[in-house]
């Protein structure tokens, strides 16, 4: 390979290199910003992977306060304007036959 030199004006040369210096500048400004962003970007997937664990702990809990709450029942009106209830869920004839017999137990010791 061979060298070429080319003669530049001293007002060329220091423009020149002022573009060079600026461009250099740029790339820094450029990288710095990356490195931030990098930052930020790891930040945010710990805390939606952390999000994300504790929303799965809170439906796997709502779900067992579910299963421990009582039977309800929801009142809907018609619309001849009367007032029907309906039984949500499945009630166990046993279980509303032992807290029948309770109730029977108190009311006995209460008398």
């Amino acid at each position: 390979m061979e060298n070429v030199h080319v003669k530049l004006e001293i007002g060329e040369s220091i423009s020149s290199k002022k573009n060079l210096l600026s461009a250099e500048i740029n790339l820094l400004n450029i990288i710095k910003n990356l490195e931030k962003y990098r930052k930020a970007r790891d930040i945010e997937l710990k805390k939606k992977s952390r999000l994300r664990t504790e929303l799965k702990k809170l439906i796997a809990d709502m779900r067992a306060l579910e299963k421990n709450l009582p039977e309800t029942r929801d009142i809907k009106r018609s619309k001849e304007g009367k007032i029907k209830m309906e039984l949500i869920g499945k009630v166990k004839s046993a279980k509303l036959e032992f807290e029948l017999e309770e109730i029977k137990r108190k009311l006995e010791m209460l008398s």
